[in-house]
C-alpha cells in the first residue's frame, strides 16, 4: 500500500511546485470578507503603487526623499531605518511602557521589506510620537536646528482643534513640505475647522469594493480616497504581518507613493502634488452619482507617470530646479493621454493560458494592470474583472467591475449592495462600506433590517437597530407600519430599539 503512495505524493508535490500563482501574496493567506477571497496587498495593487516601486529601481536619476512621521510611536526592530535618526517608542502607562503598533504599521507601508512597503528612496528624518500638541512645535524647531526639513510629513493622528498645530502645517505649505494628513474615522461627523483649513493634504479611505469606507470623514478638502478600510497589510510593533487600515493606513501610501514622484521631481509644491493627484484619481462611486464631497480613488501608478513625463520634458533628468516648468506641464493635458497604449493591452484569455510560462503571464498580467490604471478605460477594467474572476479572487474583480461600470447604480447593483450589506450585519461586521450608501438602497432592504430586529436569532438587535435608525427619515409607510406592529409582542429589548427608531 505504500508503495502504491508514493508515486501520487510525488505527482502531487510535482504538481504543486509547478501552479503559477498571478498573485503573490507572499505566503500569506489571503483574506475572506463576506465569502468573497481578496489578494493581501490588494491596497498597494490597486493604486499600483508596488509597479511603481519596481520601475524605479531603473531610474537612476532618482533622488533619496527626506520623511518625518507624526504618529503614536514605533517598535525600532522592526522598521527599516537607513540612517541615524530620532525614533520614540509608544508612551508609558501605569509605569509599562505600550507596545506600539500603529505607529509602526504606517512605517511599514511607507517602507516596509517586500510587499508591504511603497517607496525604497524614503529616509526617515524623525518618527515622532504626537500624544502631546507640543510635539508637532518641538519636532519643527530641531529642523530649524539640523537645518534640514522633510519633503514629505505622513500624519495618521488627528488635531483636533489645535490652532498651533495648523499655524505650523502653513509654515510648512510656505516651504513646500508635502503634509499628508488622515481625514478621521468619525462619520458622519465633520472633520474639525482647524484640520480643514490648513496646509495639510487630507486623505480619506476606501474599502476593496471601491466604496469609501464607512467611517472616512469628508469634506471638499479631502484630495484622494486610499485603500485602507480595515484590511490593509502591514506588521505590527511585534513584527507579524497584520490588517492595519482606516485613513490611518490610507494617508502613508499617499504620502510614500508622493515620495516617489518627489524623488523625480525633488521641489515639486504643494499646489502642484493636490493638482496632479485630482487629475490623475480614479472615478469614485460619490463623482459618479453626485454626492455631495466627491473625492476620487488614488492612481499611484498614473501620478507617477504622469510626473515622470514632466520630469524629463522640464529637464529633472539631468538636474533642474525650474518649478514653472512643472506648473505649466500640469496644465497640458497631453501629459495625461496614454490612450496609444490600449493596443498593447495584453488579453485576459492570454494572461490565464496555460500554454505560456508563468513568468510571461504573470508580466502580462501587471502590463495589464499598469495600462488601466493610465488609460482608465471599461475594456481593460474587464479584462482584469476577468482575470481575477477566473483566479477566484471574486473580491479584487468586484472593484475591477465597479470601476468598469464608473459605480453606475443598476438595480442589480444596488440589490448587490444591499445583499453585502445584509450578510455583513449577520457576519457581525458592522463597519463595511456598504452600510454608507443605505440613502440609495430600497424598501426591501428596509424590511429586511426589519425582519433582523424583530425575529428570533442571534444577531446584533444593537446594530441592525442602528442602521435602521441611520434611514428614520426615508423609512417607508410599510417599514414604519410594520414596526409599530411588532410593538405588541416583541421583546423588551426589540421594543425598546423600535421605539427609538420611530421616536
Amino acid at each position: 500500500m505504500i508503495k502504491l503512495l508514493i508515486p501520487v505524493l510525488i505527482l502531487s508535490s510535482v504538481v504543486q511546485a509547478s501552479e503559477c500563482k498571478l498573485v503573490d501574496n507572499n505566503s500569506i493567506e489571503p483574506n475572506t470578507i463576506l465569502g468573497k477571497k481578496l489578494s493581501v496587498f490588494w491596497s498597494n495593487e490597486y493604486t499600483g503603487a508596488d509597479l511603481v516601486k519596481k520601475e524605479l529601481r531603473t531610474i537612476n536619476w532618482k533622488k533619496r526623499v527626506k520623511v518625518s512621521v507624526y504618529d503614536s510611536g514605533f517598535e525600532k526592530d522592526f522598521i527599516n531605518l537607513n540612517e541615524d535618526t530620532l525614533v520614540e517608542a509608544s508612551y508609558m502607562r501605569r509605569n509599562r511602557r505600550l507596545t506600539a503598533h500603529h505607529g509602526t504599521s504606517v512605517t511599514n507601508i511607507i517602507n516596509g521589506n517586500e510587499s508591504y512597503g511603497v517607496s525604497e528612496l524614503v529616509d526617515y528624518l524623525g518618527l515622532r510620537n504626537v500624544k502631546f500638541a507640543s510635539t508637532y512645535n518641538q519636532e519643527f524647531r530641531r529642523y530649524e536646528e539640523l537645518d534640514t526639513y522633510p519633503k514629505i510629513i505622513s500624519n495618521s493622528y488627528g488635531w483636533s482643534n489645535t490652532k498651533s498645530i495648523q499655524e505650523l502645517s502653513f509654515k510648512a505649505k510656505e516651504r513646500d513640505i508635502l503634509w499628508f494628513l488622515a481625514a478621521g474615522n468619525d462619520h458622519p461627523n465633520e472633520i474639525s475647522n482647524i484640520e480643514q483649513d490648513s496646509g495639510a493634504i487630507l486623505i480619506g479611505s476606501y474599502a476593496p469594493s471601491g466604496l469609501q469606507s464607512s467611517f472616512s470623514q469628508v469634506s471638499n478638502k479631502v484630495v484622494t480616497l486610499a485603500g485602507g478600510d480595515d484590511y490593509q497589510a502591514s506588521i505590527d510593533g511585534k513584527g507579524v504581518h497584520t490588517n492595519f487600515g482606516g485613513t490611518s493606513g490610507a494617508t502613508p501610501l499617499v504620502a510614500a507613493s508622493i515620495a516617489n514622484i518627489a524623488a523625480l521631481i525633488p521641489n515639486i509644491t504643494y499646489e502642484q502634488v493636490v493638482e496632479l493627484i485630482r487629475a490623475t484619481n480614479l472615478t469614485s462611486f460619490e463623482q459618479n452619482n453626485r454626492l455631495q464631497f466627491k473625492p476620487g480613488l488614488f492612481n499611484a501608478y498614473k501620478a507617477f507617470h504622469v510626473a515622470k513625463k514632466i520630469a524629463k520634458k522640464c529637464h529633472y533628468h539631468i538636474d533642474s530646479n525650474d518649478t514653472l516648468c512643472v506648473t505649466s506641464e500640469l496644465k497640458n493635458r497631453e501629459n495625461f493621454n496614454f490612450a496609444h497604449l490600449i493596443d498593447e493591452a495584453p488579453l485576459a484569455t492570454t494572461i490565464l493560458s496555460k500554454d505560456l510560462s508563468c513568468e510571461n503571464r504573470k508580466q502580462d498580467l501587471e502590463i495589464l494592470r499598469g495600462h488601466a490604471l493610465l488609460i482608465d478605460s471599461p475594456i481593460l477594467w474587464e479584462r482584469l474583472e476577468s482575470v481575477y474572476t477566473n483566479l477566484s479572487y471574486t473580491k479584487n474583480a468586484e472593484f475591477y467591475g465597479n470601476l468598469k461600470t464608473r459605480f453606475e447604480l443598476t438595480r442589480i447593483q444596488i440589490r448587490q449592495m444591499e445583499i453585502a450589506a445584509i450578510n455583513a450585519l449577520k457576519e457581525e461586521k458592522f463597519f463595511e462600506s456598504y452600510f454608507r450608501y443605505q440613502d440609495f438602497y430600497t424598501e426591501k432592504y428596509q424590511l429586511e433590517l426589519v425582519e433582523l430586529l424583530i425575529g428570533e436569532n442571534n444577531y446584533s438587535k444593537y446594530w441592525i437597530a442602528h442602521y435602521l435608525s441611520e434611514m428614520k427619515k426615508s423609512l417607508t409607510e410599510d417599514v414604519i407600519s410594520k414596526l409599530k406592529s411588532s410593538l405588541e409582542d416583541r421583546s423588551s429589548e426589540v421594543k425598546e430599539y423600535i421605539r427609538k427608531i420611530l421616536e
